[in-house]
């Protein structure tokens, strides 16, 4: 089982390596493209795609953040189109989806620390 889990983390992580991992090479990751993909910027990635497509469906707060734009509107929504289907694919790998989540759940424990802390 852990095998598997390897073997696809290693296929995603490939995958998007090949892509390119730059934005200005065209490609959705954040991050730098002498930067090594690992799950944190993954779930990084995964987390910029999730706000884009959430932007994109509130019409009322795309409106407010573009003032009105038509056209920076409907880029925005072109881009969100885009980074639902790669969104998609990448929630099916449960795999990363459980990292995430662990991942997000070590930086809340270390934000209440802080906080507490304070």
């Amino acid at each position: 089982m852990q095998f598997t889990n390897v073997l696809v983390s290693l296929l995603l992580s490939s995958a998007v390596m090949a892509k390119g991992g730059n934005m200005a090479k065209g490609g959705n990751m954040t991050s730098k493209a002498d930067e090594p993909v690992t799950d944190k910027s993954l779930c990084r990635e995964m987390a910029m795609l999730t706000k884009l497509v959430e932007l994109a469906a509130n019409t009322t707060k795309l409106e407010s953040k573009t003032d009105g734009n038509a056209t920076l509107i409907a880029e925005i929504q072109a881009k969100a189109s885009n980074a639902s289907a790669e969104l998609t694919t990448m929630e099916s790998n449960t795999t990363l989806v459980a990292t995430c989540e662990v991942i997000a759940a070590d930086r809340q424990l270390k934000n209440d620390c802080s906080d507490i802390k304070e």
